[in-house]
């Protein structure tokens, strides 16, 4: 069995290189994550090449955006062989609202390299290597800062809490650091640390004390789409997890491997931090079982649960 993985966009030029790739290389399977580039693919195939092979095309939200997107997502759905889709909310509702019923669905989540994230590797000495205080408890959040991922609801929870608990937010772009950092310049519990290398994220998973997930409800890829990698990392880590009660983190975490708040409510999410703080007990249960439960979420058994859907 051979396969090429595509995963560039836009370029109509790529999709023909594709084509005379595959053709050349005898390919049976193209998985894909990019809608355009496949729908000219078969288009292209159509119209010169007749090759026959089987498309595998992973989608990680549905088409909220413009008509042309919609179109494009509803023709490529219904011409591949093989669905494979973050959430259970995505297989219930991509048969019905793209009428791609002749494919076969498969429900893989996100995962993890447990090997990257369970490093053997203390507080104090993750804390000394990146530079941060002994004697502070730090909350965490990692990842990007669009408005979805609930970023301004944790910095406002900030001033609800201890001040000596410090909120560490690690990653973003540099022009939506510059602007959040101008934004709450006078929350002095609160740092930015900017965009790090993935694989300096172990170290600071490993040096906070609470890790923070504050996703929106106001936005569908966070109510019903998204499997965040960074909730993986963190389940991996051994570190207490606050998440959003939302369908799409409830389809892997639950009252026993993390401890949930109120989407966009500053004050439930202090609550939830407060009460991991104040129960150490409690702290330790949710992140065993959490790192017990994120054995089921390797992306070794994601390659093989997948390639078995498909043979």
């Amino acid at each position: 069995m051979q396969y090429i993985e595509l995963r560039t966009p836009k370029s109509y030029i790529l999709s023909y290189k594709c084509l005379r790739f595959i053709k050349d290389k005898k390919i049976d399977y193209i998985y894909t994550r990019e809608p355009r580039l496949l729908f000219f693919i078969q288009l292209y195939n159509k119209l010169f090449f007749h090759l026959k092979y089987k498309i595998i095309y992973e989608a990680h939200t549905m088409a909220d955006g413009s008509k042309t997107e919609k179109i494009i997502e509803k023709i490529v759905s219904k011409s591949v062989n093989y669905l494979i889709l973050i959430t259970n909310y995505l297989k219930e509702n991509y048969p019905k609202v793209y009428n791609c019923k002749q494919a076969k669905i498969l429900v893989s989540p996100d995962a993890v390299d447990l090997a990257e994230f369970d490093i053997n590797i203390s507080q104090d000495e993750a804390r000394k290597k990146l530079g941060l205080p002994q004697d502070r408890q730090i909350v965490l959040y990692t990842g990007h800062l669009y408005k979805w991922k609930g970023v301004d609801t944790l910095i406002e929870a900030s001033r609800l809490l201890d001040k000596n608990i410090l909120i560490y937010i690690v990653g973003g772009i540099r022009q939506d650091v510059e602007a959040y950092q101008a934004k709450y310049a006078d929350y002095a519990n609160v740092k930015f640390a900017g965009h790090k290398p993935h694989q300096e994220i172990p170290f600071w998973l490993k040096a906070a004390d609470v890790l923070v997930l504050p996703n929106s409800g106001k936005e569908k890829i966070s109510l019903l789409y998204t499997s965040p990698l960074k909730m993986f990392e963190y389940m991996a880590s051994k570190r207490p997890m606050v998440a959003s009660d939302l369908p799409s983190l409830r389809e892997i975490l639950n009252e026993s491997n993390c401890l949930f708040c109120h989407p966009d409510d500053p004050g439930s999410l202090a609550d939830s931090l407060k009460k991991v703080f104040e129960d150490k007990e409690l702290a330790d249960q949710i992140s065993q079982q959490a790192f017990r439960d994120v054995d089921n979420y390797t992306w070794e058994k994601r390659v093989e649960s997948i390639l078995d859907f498909i043979r």
